[in-house]
């Protein structure tokens, strides 16, 4: 049977995990999130696979609400905090910030990643990482909040995408243009009810994760790259050019375990003793 198929009977997916020689399956939703969930999870306890995508993953997340215990799910928590439960299972690891990408755009890892690719250590780019992140955000609050009660309110208004490239200055890569953001903005506003756009405010401002966590994180990712590809230059003689899978290569996993540990960290890591008290081991 094609390992993404989802005909798998409970005591198929508990002969699945034996084959691995593991004593339980990770499924997540696709081929990109694999190596990410790798650094969390024991490799000595867990096989981590993909599902296949969006549609597959959903199916498997009823079959926990079913009450089976055979498996584990990890995925994005997207904007689950202010909408109700699609997944009441311990078994459901989510991240602490809207998806994987916030994680692996983490200030820390991206200085990391300046570092390894100028060859030099001792630079240090976290301020600059940070300051940019703030005026990025500032300029995109408009659509986050867009974006949120599209998905609150269920709308089915496309407001982030997948790229930020369409409101980027173009004479000033890779800063938001607040001129383009603004005609967007003004554009899709009178789909929404006032109260609906007022409620969003009110949980933004009482919402005690940056809004940088709050994003999109497929939205974030040409700004990264961007940012990476000029900032090295500027502190190096190195002038590398990275493109989409390279940010990836480069950012996927954690480089500097900070201490004490990020929220995000702490947050998956709690879950997973949670699932270890939860799961069905086989």
């Amino acid at each position: 049977m094609a390992a993404n198929t989802l005909s798998y009977s409970e005591s198929a997916l508990r002969v699945k995990a034996a084959f691995y020689n593991k004593k339980a399956m990770v499924y997540v939703e696709g081929t990109d999130d694999i190596i990410f969930w790798e650094q969390f999870f024991d490799k000595k306890v867990y096989k981590i696979e993909d599902v296949g995508g969006c549609g597959n993953f959903n199916s498997y997340i009823q079959r926990l609400n079913n009450g089976e215990k055979s498996f584990v799910l990890a995925g994005d928590s997207d904007y689950a905090p202010y909408t109700p439960s699609s997944c009441t299972s311990k078994l459901f690891v989510t991240t602490y910030s809207h998806s994987i990408e916030n994680i692996m755009y983490c200030p820390h890892n991206i200085n990391h990643a300046v570092q390894r690719l100028a060859r030099d250590s001792r630079i240090d780019s976290i301020s600059e990482i940070e300051s940019f992140y703030n005026r990025f955000i500032d300029g995109v609050e408009k659509l986050l909040i867009l974006d949120m009660a599209n998905n609150i309110y269920n709308k089915g208004v496309k407001i982030f995408g997948d790229s930020c490239l369409r409101f980027l200055d173009q004479s000033n890569l890779p800063e938001i243009s607040s001129a383009l953001v603004d005609k967007f903005y003004n554009s899709k506003v009178a789909m929404f009810e006032e109260h609906e756009i007022n409620e969003v405010k009110a949980i933004l401002h009482s919402e005690p994760r940056p809004k940088r966590l709050l994003v999109k994180g497929h939205f974030l990712t040409e700004a990264i790259r961007l940012w990476i590809n000029k900032r090295v230059p500027a502190v190096s003689t190195k002038n590398p050019q990275l493109n989409n899978d390279s940010l990836y290569e480069s950012l996927v996993t954690c480089h500097d375990i900070c201490t004490p540990i990020c929220m995000e960290r702490r947050h998956i890591l709690d879950q997973i003793a949670e699932v270890e008290k939860n799961i069905e081991f086989i």
